[in-house]
């Protein structure tokens, strides 16, 4: 399993995923940006989701792709996502990536749907399984971490508690804070979270 799953890597995984295979029916390919947009387009209640999730950390997302097509011995979708810059996919992925695209393009995605919404179901029972093991104590610990490493503002009373709250269910706490505080650079303040 891909280290610190989260819920909102499942739930944005589960928007991105029917957007891949239709671009794979189309035998075509799509840029980390063109995959955001085309999934708000076509799933509208997707929007809010998919704004929280920058193009940079769209990979982190497909990890979860890349988990089911490996699991269950299925071409690789994630080698129809291009960085706009290189026109060629991402520095995480393994192997020739013509030949994953290949691969995906002769493959048979009609029933392989129903397959993925099981698999994240699993996965994210497994989520949450593993995070009720966190502690208040170790949230708070993991919400000072993030904090500090990205500058983020002290927040509030009620802030804090729903942050912590939030980390306690298995979130990023990097995510938490960025949904509930803002982006760093106008969050506000520049104290940094305490210990």
């Amino acid at each position: 399993m891909m280290r610190n799953v989260t819920p909102l890597d499942l739930q944005l995984a589960g928007f991105f995923y029917p957007v891949l295979i239709e671009v794979a029916k189309e035998e075509g390919t799509i840029t980390y940006g063109g995959l955001r947009e085309r999934t708000k387009r076509e799933n509208p209640a997707s929007a809010e989701a998919v704004d929280r999730c920058t193009d940079q950390s769209v990979g982190r997302r497909l990890e979860v792709v890349r988990m089911f097509t490996d699991e269950r011995g299925y071409p690789d979708l994630t080698s129809l996502v291009l960085n706009k810059g290189t026109g060629e996919v991402g520095r995480g992925f393994v192997g020739d990536p013509e030949t994953h695209r290949n691969q995906v393009r002769a493959f048979d995605w009609e029933n392989a749907e129903p397959d993925f919404n099981l698999f994240v179901a699993d996965l994210k029972a497994e989520v949450l399984r593993k995070a009720s093991q966190v502690s208040e104590n170790e949230a708070k610990k993991l919400m000072a971490e993030a904090g500090k490493r990205k500058g983020f503002r002290f927040p509030s009373d009620d802030e804090r508690s729903e942050i912590l709250e939030r980390i306690c269910a298995g979130w990023d706490p990097g995510e938490v804070l960025f949904e509930i505080l803002g982006s760093p650079k106008t969050a506000g303040s520049a104290e940094p979270l305490p210990d």
